[in-house]
């Protein structure tokens, strides 16, 4: 449940935002052609892209380019709150505050041969000064004009174009608007083993969930849950049989959060509970 929201907006696109959220909360992030710097200030932000999952803790940052994602907000305690600060990158805005000349960086020049989407911000003094600055301005809306927003966003730019990791931003940043390709495949087998919902992996795939559906049938011969169910119960077993993992970290290396859930699944499979499966 979203408890406050403010934003700032330029030339008919959000910029700036300010988000506080009531945790577990989920939904989809489709950026086609945007990219977003994201900071969390309270909570754990879970970013799920086509090929990767990154989890971002409380004054730790990430950068995103273009793509279809899933954003989950975690809390770190019992009742507690997910908050954070974005940023958005859209071509045409860009094009618009440097007057068409964008900086070599922007340009789209550099060829991305990597599969990197999105990565972690080191932290820095420069950073978290802009954050906590900006901050500022969602209480005092009426000292926010067209002025400040376009060197507010061009001086986050050059902020993570200095940051420490500095050659994974500049190679993303390079590539901001192209998105990399995936097939269905790709996405379900990277995704696997990871706590995903089948409606989820549809929107990291850009598709309804009955598009969805019907493709995985194609490409798997199987429905999505039999499929996967299948494919988590296998790799328990062979966790089970293989090494000496206590059952809540076989159940989270198979992607399950609840360990009960876990044992229920694996008992409707197998016919036994994980904890008396024999190993023989």
């Amino acid at each position: 449940m979203v408890i406050d929201y403010t934003k700032f907006e330029l030339y008919g696109k959000i910029v700036f935002e300010k988000a506080v959220i009531k945790p577990p909360f989920s939904k989809p992030n489709i950026m086609q052609d945007e990219a977003c710097f994201l900071h969390i200030l309270e909570g754990i932000g879970i970013e799920i892209s086509e090929n990767n999952e990154e989890k971002v803790f409380a004054k730790e940052s990430i950068l995103m380019k273009c793509g279809n994602y899933v954003a989950k907000m975690r809390s770190e305690k019992e009742n507690g709150k997910y908050s954070a600060f974005a940023v958005h990158f859209y071509p045409d805005v860009l094009k618009t505050i440097y007057h068409n000349d964008l900086p070599k960086f922007l340009d789209n020049s550099v060829q991305n041969t990597s599969k990197v989407d999105m990565t972690k911000v080191a932290s820095n003094l420069l950073i978290d000064k802009f954050i906590q600055d900006f901050l500022v301005y969602f209480d005092n809306p009426h000292l926010v004009t067209t002025d400040l927003l376009e060197l507010k966003l061009k001086e986050i730019i050059l902020l993570l174009f200095n940051s420490r990791n500095g050659d994974v931003i500049k190679l993303i940043l390079s590539n901001l608007f192209s998105p990399l390709q995936y097939s269905l495949q790709q996405i379900v087998e990277t995704h696997l083993y990871r706590n995903i919902t089948v409606e989820e992996l549809a929107t990291l795939c850009n598709m309804s969930t009955s598009t969805f559906k019907r493709e995985f049938k194609k490409t798997f011969n199987d429905n999505p849950a039999n499929y996967i169910r299948s494919k988590k119960m296998i790799k328990a077993e062979e966790l089970i049989k293989r090494t000496s993992l206590r059952i809540n970290e076989i159940a989270e290396e198979c992607g399950f959060e609840d360990v009960s859930h876990f044992s229920n699944t694996f008992f409707k499979y197998f016919g036994k509970y994980p904890s008396t499966y024999s190993v023989n």
